[in-house]
This record gives C-alpha cells, sequence and structure tokens, in this order.
C-alpha cells in the first residue's frame, strides 16, 4: 500500500524512503540495499539519493550513482572504478563536498589483483581520504542493460561474499519486473536488506510541480517585502499601502496564510523602527487579526504567529509609556506560550512583565515577576535562547538587589536559581560579562 500523507506528497515519500535507508544503515549486518521498484519509484528514488549527498547527519553518507551496463563478470568492477575515479577526480568540480579532492591519488592495480579487490580498495582509499566529509560510501547500482542474467547474479554473490569495510554500502535498484537478485535473498539472508517501498509516485511528481510552479512568486515576493522595508524606513505611506497590497495579493492568491501576518509584521516593524508606533501598532493589530484567522483555520504556525504579533504589540506600548496595557498583553501572552510549552517564549514574556513594574518604579513587583520568570526556566528544556533570555533575567535581578532593593532581597537566592538552571560557570556567559556587576555581588 503506498505511503501517503495528503498535506505534501513529495516530503512523505522521501520521509518515507528515509526512514528505510536508517533501518538499513543501522544494520550492521546488511552490505547491500536492494529496490524492488518500477521505472518511476527508480526516478524518486534517484532524486533521493542526490537529496541525501547534502544532508550532513547521522546517516550522511555520499552516494554515488552507477547506470552502466553491465556486459561481463570480469570487467564490470573496472568500469565502476573508472567511473568512480573519472566522475570524482577529473571531473573534481562535480564534487563539491571537498576542494581537496583533486589531491587524492588513487591506488594502481597490482597484477595479482581481480577487478573486484580492485574496486574495494579504490573506494577504501576514496573514503579514507575524505574521512571528515562523509561516513558513508554508497555505491548505488542500477544497470542500463544487463547483457549476461548469471554473470550479474554471480557478480553480485561475489561483492556480498567480500569483507567489506562497513562504511561502504550497496544499493541496488531493480526493476520489480526484473527481479534478478530474487535467487539470492536466501542465500545471503541478512546480509541483503530488501523492500518494496510502494511510492505514491503520481502525487509527489504533482506536488514537485507545484513546488516549481511557487519558486516565481516567492522570489516576486521577497523582492517586494525588501522594497516594502526600505518604503517604511522612509515612512513612504503611499509606496508602503501599494507594496502591501501587492504583497496581500500574492498572500491570497497562493493561500499563503503566514506570509499574510508577516506582511502585516514587517509594515509594523518598519514603522516602528522610523519611530511612527501609531502606524506600527496599526498594522501589528492587522497582522494580529491575520494571525486569528490562520489559528482558526488550523494554520501549524498558528498559534506562534499570534503569540508573535501580541508581543510586538506590547513592545511599542512599551515604548509609548503605557506600561499598564503592555503588562495585561505580555501576562496573557504568557499563558499562551505556556499552552504550546514554548517556555522560552514565556520566560520573555515575564521578564518584559517585570520590566514593566521596574520601568513604573514598582521594584517589588518587578521582583516578584522575575522570579515568576526564573521557575518557568525549570519548566524548558536548554537551548540557547532559554539560556540567554535566563541570563537576562538574572543579570536584572542582580541589579534590582544591589540598587533599589538592597537589603531587602537576597542576591543569593538568584545565585543558587542561576547555578540550578545553568550551571556553575553562569557567569562566564557573554552577557553578564558585558555588565560587568561580579565586583558589587561579591
Amino acid at each position: 500500500m503506498p505511503y501517503h500523507n495528503t498535506h505534501k506528497p513529495i516530503h512523505s515519500q522521501f520521509a518515507h524512503l528515509s526512514t528505510i535507508w536508517s533501518s538499513f544503515i543501522a544494520d550492521e549486518n546488511a552490505k547491500l540495499m536492494r529496490w524492488s521498484v518500477d521505472d518511476d519509484e527508480a526516478d524518486l528514488i534517484s532524486l533521493f539519493f542526490d537529496i541525501q549527498n547534502e544532508r550532513s547527519d547521522e546517516s550522511s553518507g555520499l552516494f554515488i550513482q552507477f547506470t552502466d551496463a553491465f556486459e561481463s563478470l570480469d570487467d564490470y568492477a573496472y568500469v565502476l572504478r573508472s567511473h568512480l575515479i573519472h566522475e570524482y577526480i577529473h571531473n573534481s568540480s562535480a564534487y563539491v563536498k571537498n576542494e581537496l579532492v583533486k589531491q587524492w591519488s588513487y591506488p594502481a592495480i597490482s597484477e595479482a589483483q581481480t577487478s573486484l579487490d580492485a574496486l574495494i580498495d579504490t573506494c577504501i582509499s576514496f573514503k579514507s581520504f575524505n574521512s571528515d566529509v562523509f561516513r558513508y560510501l554508497v555505491l548505488v547500482i542500477s544497470p542500463s542493460e544487463i547483457y549476461d542474467i548469471k554473470q550479474w547474479q554471480l557478480w553480485i554473490a561475489n561483492i556480498l561474499s567480500r569483507k567489506l569495510p562497513n562504511y561502504i554500502k550497496l544499493a541496488l535498484i531493480e526493476n520489480k519486473a526484473q527481479p534478478y537478485t530474487d535467487k539470492l535473498l536466501s542465500h545471503f539472508k541478512g546480509t541483503i536488506f530488501s523492500v518494496a517501498p510502494n511510492l505514491d509516485v503520481r502525487s509527489a511528481l504533482r506536488d514537485m510541480a507545484d513546488e516549481e510552479g511557487r519558486r516565481e512568486p516567492e522570489k516576486e515576493f521577497k523582492q517586494l517585502i525588501h522594497a516594502l522595508c526600505s518604503a517604511t524606513t522612509k515612512s513612504d505611506i503611499k509606496k508602503v499601502n501599494q507594496l502591501t497590497t501587492d504583497l496581500l495579493r500574492i498572500a491570497h492568491k497562493h493561500h499563503w496564510l503566514e506570509m499574510e501576518v508577516n506582511v502585516f509584521l514587517n509594515v509594523g516593524t518598519g514603522f516602528f523602527k522610523a519611530n511612527n508606533a501609531k502606524m506600527a501598532i496599526h498594522n501589528y493589530k492587522k497582522a494580529q487579526y491575520a494571525a486569528s484567522q490562520a489559528l482558526a483555520a488550523g494554520h501549524p504556525s498558528g498559534r506562534k504567529l499570534f503569540i508573535q504579533t501580541r508581543i510586538s504589540i506590547a513592545r511599542v506600548l512599551c515604548e509609548l509609556g503605557s506600561f499598564d496595557k503592555a503588562v495585561k498583553i505580555y501576562r496573557s501572552t504568557a499563558s499562551l506560550c505556556g499552552s504550546i510549552s514554548d517556555h522560552a517564549k514565556a520566560i520573555e514574556c515575564w521578564w518584559n512583565v517585570a520590566q514593566c513594574y521596574e520601568n513604573t518604579k514598582d521594584f517589588d513587583t518587578a521582583w516578584e515577576f522575575y522570579l515568576v520568570a526564573l521557575k518557568h526556566g525549570e519548566l524548558s528544556t536548554q537551548s540557547v535562547e532559554r539560556d540567554k533570555i535566563l541570563v537576562t533575567v538574572g543579570l536584572a535581578m542582580f541589579r534590582l538587589a544591589i540598587t533599589h532593593l538592597k537589603g531587602k532581597q537576597d542576591s543569593g537566592k538568584v545565585e543558587r536559581l542561576m547555578i540550578l538552571l545553568l550551571g556553575n560557570n553562569w557567569r562566564k556567559h557573554e552577557s553578564f560579562v558585558k555588565l560587568d556587576l561580579s565586583d558589587s555581588m561579591n
């Protein structure tokens, strides 16, 4: 049964293939991955291997695809070896991962070697030279023609009988209508990892066509966004309105709900930077409305977009000195952040609440909300964003403790909380060093 994903067929197919490939890589006994596919599926798998060459994770490898015809048992390995050397040495511009590949000196063939030994030695040498570039060297074999089926089966059996290093893998793309290696499955049980992926090629190809059609409007959208930022900085209202209309036309046509929100966010931010708070809030509220529509429509980013628009509005209110209004927005937004377990953003909101009270000289209340922010730090997993905002909160509390609340609040309590959240070396954080508060806290 085909693997379906109604949202993104092409992505779901590649995710399916990636899962299968990861299972093969995890099996230490498996040497060859046999894909039993039809012609359309073969094209999709070939594209999958091209995409794999751009990855750099736990299962990353260099996938070299060989479509050379199988003509004879003795010469085929020589053909593959020559293909490897020619493609990745003499035409090294095609091999972009390692500029030093031109310096690779491939091993010569000795008289005592078989063609298969020569191929394996060359692969080992090539992988060794590029050991820091890719984890696996994968030979993807898909002969355009097979002149002798029995010799072809013998060649596969021969290479599987060799002791290959674990970092050299084989992949065979075989037409399911001509399963020539079926006879080898029982003999090489555990060595051959065979799968028929049953891909939904039609949906995937349709999705690829849709994505191709999306590129041109995306390019135009980016150009208009750039022009919009320039126009808002200059407070050119007429130009801003024209560009906003053009951008929304594209967003509506392609049902880009998140882009519609981003249009208004960009306009609002542009006006905010140009010190036009009134127009900034006006556009941030439009962004908030668009985000609420995305949220109601079930858009996966709807809630995060809605949170972002509310924080943007509150930021402008703070600049205008409307701290009471800003506090209400930040407090309700912090609750929204907690509902989606975005604790780093919740910490940021509570920190802003405390900042508002600090700006109104209500230092005791500010202290209490700084503590709330730190408590949220206990709920969140470690990340660069979370650690950065926690250090900011800690610094603010130390500043309060040694200035406005001296003798009333214990900075040692903050120190203990920060060590609990970030470790003993938290003061070495760049933000802490810049404030240079160490002497006054000791």
